[in-house]
């Protein structure tokens, strides 16, 4: 069993895909999103609720949570996971509006079937709070013992990440705004890097740098690959070629993405004072995955 742990605009859709590439994984995105209206209400009962969800999931239980399993039938998520998506689950081509007509209902006792026939079994999830919380899931319940788990930790650069949430919110954003974020998400980060060096995590947890996968997606899925433990599949190099080199998508929830302009609107699209606000509160995590300051306004922009 998988998790790949990310932040909001970290890259991880893209990401995502590259191991729901692999024949022998069922990948899922997003599954805690269909409990999230408890996190800021009911913390609590959220951490209760997710914990179970991803006992389930984990062991393809789904007869346990018939709510999750009719929310994920009409759900656009389930475009995502290729044994939900592909015929004859759905037609070849679908669009998200057309799932509950075109697509075939998903059942507790389908999805069980289904998830049983896979090797692997991965969790995308921007909604898990910590590693620390991701020890409780492998104890939380003792009829699943989950003897082998294994956490991906997806990072980027954190003014990338910032700079991508002002440009998706509709919300302005005020230096003050800014720097809450920052720190917030670079907080949550350096927590999560320095408890992925606890001894129970040898062996059982890999950081993976966004800007890498964007750079050469072959090359970060080999050591994915290698890493998880995955075989060898030409399938990737075929899913690479159709959607991670051609035209960028501007589409800001696309997988597709041109590896240039991903890793580098950031330095086109903020003024210099917006940076060092960033730069300001996450220098820890940024030396640690050794993402430099910007220089000058002209230096931040030259990409050559």
């Amino acid at each position: 069993n998988i998790m790949l742990l990310a932040y909001k605009r970290s890259g991880s859709s893209f990401v995502g895909q590259l191991l729901n590439q692999h024949p022998d994984v069922m990948y899922l995105y997003e599954p805690l999103y269909f409990v999230k209206s408890l996190s800021e209400r009911h913390p609590s009962a959220f951490r209760l609720l997710s914990h179970t969800l991803l006992s389930i999931i984990y062991t393809c239980n789904f007869q346990r949570h018939p709510y999750f399993v009719s929310q994920l039938s009409d759900s656009p998520f389930r475009l995502y996971t290729r044994p939900l998506s592909d015929p004859p689950m759905c037609p070849a081509r679908i669009s998200p509006g057309k799932i509950q007509d075109h697509c075939q209902r998903l059942y507790a006792r389908t999805l069980s079937d289904i998830c049983q026939s896979f090797r692997y079994i991965v969790v995308k999830s921007i909604r898990v709070e910590s590693l620390e919380s991701l020890v409780e899931f492998k104890e939380f319940s003792i009829e699943s013992p989950w003897t082998v788990f294994k956490v991906v930790h997806l990072v980027r650069d954190p003014r990338a990440i910032i700079s991508s949430r002002l440009r998706t919110e509709t919300s302005t954003w005020t230096a003050d705004k800014v720097k809450k974020h920052a720190r917030a998400l670079c907080t949550r980060m350096l927590r999560n890097l320095q408890k992925g060096t606890a001894k129970h995590w040898t062996g059982s947890y890999h950081v993976i740098r966004y800007e890498d996968v964007a750079e050469d997606p072959e090359k970060a899925a080999k050591e994915l690959y290698e890493y998880l433990r995955l075989s060898k599949t030409t399938r990737i190099r075929d899913w690479v070629t159709a959607n991670a080199r051609g035209k960028h998508n501007e589409n800001a929830f696309s997988t597709t993405k041109n590896a240039t302009i991903a890793i580098n609107t950031w330095r086109l699209t903020n003024d210099l004072e917006t940076i060092r606000v960033i730069e300001a509160e996450c220098s820890r995590v940024m030396m640690l995955l050794g993402y430099r300051r910007a220089g000058t306004g002209a230096e931040m922009r030259d990409l050559s």
